[in-house]
């Protein structure tokens, strides 16, 4: 992958042991390290990651990048190199910096408080859907963070043309350090929400931080804003000298939608026109299409493969994913995450099917001080679209469950709500199942498919 000696050079870090030291990965995990692989050793809240360097090193790994040489390693790391500097987390920031300025690919980061996962996965099967094997690299998981996005810049090789980043904050200025690292050609802020408010403080704060993506744009790169979004003016404004490209279902979007129905879309811009039937579920999804033609606007793909690949994305896990029980029930698995934006579009999907539709609602996190009021306002909206069940678990969920009144139910155990959600199946019954990732609400769509309360539901 590269020469330690060389790093040391050109970052001017300091150096101590071997200099003919070749790495062949990076890794922040001293449980994960592989043979030839740098192990960084973070200093975390409650951890540190220096206590573990000689498991790194029995597991493989021939260089560590540390803040401290710590005393008593002994003998088993007498061959390792160390790179040393000031503070690790920055120093590994600064390496997938390094790394990145050695390639040329072309370079999207996608951010926004909902979609940009989809908008992620949807650009990066578009993308491969017109290139040689090997030619994206795109965000695996969850890595969108200063741990995660430095991670994903350091696999990046040679054979990669495109690169696809989700970017992901929930502090001011974070956004910025990331755009800054990964200098996208082509930046998309999918919409502007509630998610993380309460860390920010207010929408507005959020938009401001979400806006921070374009600083680290390159000077001729392209920015893609969502034109139906409250916050279109304020992010435009922003912007300042880049181009902007627009999409939406508004006549001003420079990629126009229309939906047709709930399996059509239709897409209008001045270089194509396509209707795309997509497997995937909600209006949310049709606009997330809609940012991804927009993203691709400039590269002249073809249009053929673009519609195709559009159709066949059968969407993110657990993320409004349609499940017919062996019960005839319906489960809607939106269990992946959860903020008041999100769960607010899962409600409007569910309440447009037929049947006895029940809520399975776990606490959304990050909400601060509005916590409160937008559990509350989730029982209220539930009940106004019809539900007649509404099952809460977690402490704030309490709240919606008191707001939704007759048909709520307020759970302290998992294993008694999965008990409920088993025996209040039938065939006309429709489960929408959504919280924050820290409610583990997987677990009872596991238990909902398996018919047992056996998959971890305490």
């Amino acid at each position: 992958m590269f020469d330690i000696a060389r790093y040391a050079k050109e970052s001017k870090t300091k150096l101590i042991g071997p200099e003919n030291t070749a790495v062949s990965n990076v890794s922040t995990d001293s449980r994960a390290v592989k043979h030839g692989d740098l192990y960084i050793a973070i200093k975390g809240p409650n951890y540190d990651g220096h206590s573990f360097i000689a498991e790194a090193s029995q597991n493989g790994a021939v260089a560590c990048m540390v803040s401290r040489v710590p005393d008593g390693l002994g003998k088993s790391v007498k061959n390792l190199a160390f790179l040393v500097v000031p503070d690790t987390r920055v120093g590994y920031i600064e390496l997938a910096r390094w790394w990145r300025n050695q390639f040329s690919p072309l370079v999207f980061g996608i951010t926004g408080s909902n979609g940009k996962t989809t908008v992620k996965d949807m650009l990066a099967k578009v993308l491969r859907a017109s290139s040689e094997d090997g030619a994206v690299l795109a965000t695996e998981g969850n890595l969108n963070n200063d741990i995660g996005v430095p991670r994903m810049l350091l696999r990046l090789r040679a054979s990669h043309r495109f690169v696809v980043l989700e970017l992901g904050m929930n502090h001011a200025g974070e956004m910025g350090v990331l755009s800054k690292l990964v200098r996208p050609d082509i930046a998309l802020i999918t919409n502007i929400g509630t998610a993380h408010i309460g860390e920010l403080g207010s929408q507005d704060a959020v938009a401001k931080a979400k806006a921070e993506i374009f600083t680290g744009v390159r000077q001729d790169g392209i920015v893609i804003l969502n034109s139906d979004d409250a916050y279109f003016d304020f992010l435009k404004d922003q912007v300042k000298d880049k181009s902007i490209i627009t999409f939406g279902f508004n006549d001003s979007a420079d990629i126009r939608g229309e939906a047709l129905d709930s399996n059509r879309l239709k897409v209008v811009s001045d270089f194509c026109k396509v209707l795309i039937r997509p497997k995937v579920n909600g209006q949310h999804n049709k606009i997330n299409m809609l940012a991804t033609i927009a993203a691709t606007s400039k590269l002249e793909l073809p249009q053929s493969s673009t519609q195709k690949a559009l159709e066949e994305f059968s969407g993110v896990k657990g993320r409004l994913e349609v499940t017919r029980l062996h019960s005839g029930a319906m489960l809607i698995d939106d269990s992946y995450n959860a903020n008041p934006d999100s769960v607010s579009a899962a409600i409007r999907y569910t309440a447009s099917m037929s049947g006895t539709k029940v809520f399975v609602f776990g606490d959304m996190g990050e909400l601060g001080t509005f916590g409160n009021a937008m559990h509350a306002a989730v029982g209220i909206e539930a009940k106004r679209r019809g539900f007649t069940h509404l099952f809460g678990i977690g402490e704030l969920s309490r709240l919606a469950v008191e707001s939704f009144g007759s048909g709520g139910e307020h759970f302290l155990s998992g294993k008694k709500l999965c008990e409920r959600i088993l025996t209040s199946q039938s065939p006309g019954s429709i489960f929408l199942i959504k919280g924050s990732r820290s409610m583990r609400m997987e677990r009872f769509c596991l238990a909902l498919k398996s018919g047992t309360c056996e998959q971890g539901c305490r």
